[in-house]
C-alpha cells in the first residue's frame, strides 16, 4: 500500500513530444545553410557564364552550360535539405559555415568540370 500511496503521491511527468521542436530546428538550420549555398552557387554560375561568354561560347553552348549548371545547384540543394532535414544539424558535420564551405567547394569542382566540357576554348 505505501509504493501505491507514494506513487499517487509523486506522479511521472508525461514524456514530452518534443519532435515538433526538432524539426522547428532542422528547418531553420537547413534554410540557413540552403540559403548561403544557394547565393554563393548564384554567383558561381553568374560567373561561369561570363567566362563563357568571354570564351566565345555558342549560344547553344551558353543554353546547354545554363541548363546543366541550373540541374547541378538543384541537385545540391535537394542533397542538402534532404540530409539536413533527414538528420538535423549532426548531418551538416561541423556546423553552418563548414556545411556551407564544403557545399560550395562540391559545386565549385563540378563547375569546372562542366566548363571544361562546353567551353573547350582556352582564356587568353
Amino acid at each position: 500500500m505505501e509504493l501505491i500511496a507514494a506513487a499517487l503521491d509523486k506522479p511521472l511527468s508525461p514524456v514530452q513530444d518534443l519532435s515538433e521542436e526538432k524539426d522547428t530546428a532542422r528547418r531553420i538550420c537547413a534554410s540557413s545553410v540552403l540559403h548561403q549555398v544557394d547565393q554563393a552557387c548564384r554567383r558561381l554560375v553568374s560567373q561561369a557564364m561570363q567566362d563563357a561568354r568571354d570564351r566565345d561560347a555558342s549560344p547553344s553552348g551558353m543554353r546547354a552550360l545554363a541548363a546543366e549548371l541550373g540541374q547541378l545547384k538543384g541537385r545540391l540543394l535537394e542533397d542538402l535539405r534532404r540530409r539536413a532535414l533527414q538528420d538535423g544539424p549532426a548531418g551538416l558535420g561541423d556546423g553552418v559555415e563548414a556545411a556551407v564551405s564544403r557545399a560550395v567547394a562540391l559545386f565549385d569542382r563540378d563547375k569546372t568540370d562542366l566548363m571544361r566540357r562546353f567551353c573547350t576554348v582556352t582564356p587568353p
